[in-house]
């Protein structure tokens, strides 16, 4: 998840149309340390949140509240239950939970990528 994650925020800075905006520069910084999600996430937001063009993106707002933007808490729960297995157990059924549901959020995410392929973001 984390990977897909890189490669979303990769597929993004390469389609901002001014990769000297500030929130450029913070999506290009981030992706320098791609472990550190909370980075990646907070310049992934920012370009949602201030681009031109988001209308014509082929989710909507609110798909990218409930498919991509929880994705960096789902990470952090697995990375903080592997490496602090005493802090947070997760089950097994949370687990078969969530592989169950990866199909749609791989769907999701490959449908942003194609698009940041194919088109360019203009941030305000």
């Amino acid at each position: 998840m984390e990977r897909l994650v890189y490669l979303l925020a990769t597929k993004l800075s390469q389609s901002v149309s001014n990769p000297t905006h500030p929130q450029a520069q913070k999506l290009e910084s981030a992706l320098k340390t791609p472990w550190k999600v909370s980075g990646l996430e907070a310049a992934i937001r920012g370009i949602i949140t201030n681009n031109k063009n988001s209308a014509s993106w082929p989710l909507t707002p609110s798909e990218l509240q409930r498919f991509i933007l929880p994705t960096f808490a789902w990470i952090k729960v697995n990375r903080d239950s592997s490496g602090h297995p005493n802090d947070f157990r997760i089950t097994h059924i949370e687990i078969r939970g969530q592989l169950m549901s990866f199909v749609a959020y791989l769907e999701k995410f490959y449908v942003l990528m194609e698009y940041f392929s194919q088109y360019t973001v203009q941030l305000v």
